[in-house]
């Protein structure tokens, strides 16, 4: 079983040095398509193209250890967040492994399934008038913007903005709960993932990230699904994939392992049947 078990990583870590990324999505489908959630079970070749697409145009993600992208991938489906360009969730390649990244876009979906609804995110930018007052609960947030002055270009916009907020509204609650950091706030906890080697969304998509600072936080705080938690938990994590003892990594080893077996059976029986027809 072990050697088995070693050679199915070869196999598929081979197709990702070969560039294959479809041809590594198609090994796993099995494994991905029974932890999609029914809202896109019907559209599970479609989810396994995006995610495809996502390994085939990151050289340094395909070079990642195998186990570790598809756990990340596992992990994804299991909340029913998409990999790629909707913003929900990203596969980030650090120090030859994957890691599992959200989008606000993805949170804010997961808190509509715990029953939460999280605003729209917003950047306070240079010279525009903006007021905190926690204390007036129907209008904590006064922020007049100017359209006209916000960059086109993400990373300058993110070099302009002083501070980002997201208010949340919850069913029976008479008022919205806002969350608001400033760029010093927002820096502690991207800023080291700005520069260097990096090439995850806080380098590609500085202010996009920057937006999901207020809304992770607020999240901590509202009704949760099961995904959100899972998500909260594994944000910008290295899930383990084939070496960790947890029960879905076991799971993930055992079907993999258990396809091979599938295609080996043939074999076993005809020579079964060869030896029959010669007694």
């Amino acid at each position: 079983m072990a050697n088995a078990l070693q050679q199915r990583r070869a196999d598929l870590g081979g197709l990702l040095q070969a560039g294959n990324a479809q041809a590594f999505m198609d090994q796993i489908k099995a494994v991905v398509q029974t932890r999609l959630p029914q809202h896109l079970q019907a559209n599970a070749d479609t989810y396994l193209r995006m995610c495809a697409t996502v390994l085939r145009k990151n050289e340094r993600l395909r070079n990642a250890s195998p186990q570790s992208i598809v756990a990340a991938v596992v992990e994804a489906a299991q909340v029913g967040l998409r990999p790629g360009v909707l913003g929900e969730c990203y596969l980030v390649p650090y120090s030859g492994e994957c890691q599992l990244i959200y989008g606000y876009q993805g949170l804010v979906d997961l808190a509509r399934r715990g029953g939460a609804f999280i605003h729209v995110p917003v950047a306070v930018f240079e010279g525009e008038p903006f007021t905190y007052q926690p204390a007036n609960l129907a209008q904590p947030i006064l922020h007049e913007v100017d359209i006209t002055a916000i960059p086109g270009d993400e990373v300058e916009a993110f070099g302009k903005m002083i501070a980002v907020y997201v208010l949340a509204t919850v069913a029976g609650d008479v008022h919205p709960r806002a969350c608001v950091m400033n760029k010093a706030q927002v820096m502690a906890i991207g800023g080291s993932k700005m520069g260097g080697r990096y090439s995850g969304p806080w380098k590609t998509h500085p202010l996009q990230m920057a937006l999901k600072c207020p809304v992770r936080r607020i999240a901590k705080f509202l009704p949760k699904s099961t995904e959100m938690a899972r998500a909260l938990e594994s944000d910008g994590q290295t899930i383990r994939g084939f070496e960790a003892d947890g029960e879905v990594d076991m799971v993930i080893e055992a079907e993999l392992l258990a396809e091979t077996v599938e295609e080996e059976q043939p074999k076993e029986e005809k020579k079964t049947n060869k030896k029959s027809k010669q007694v």
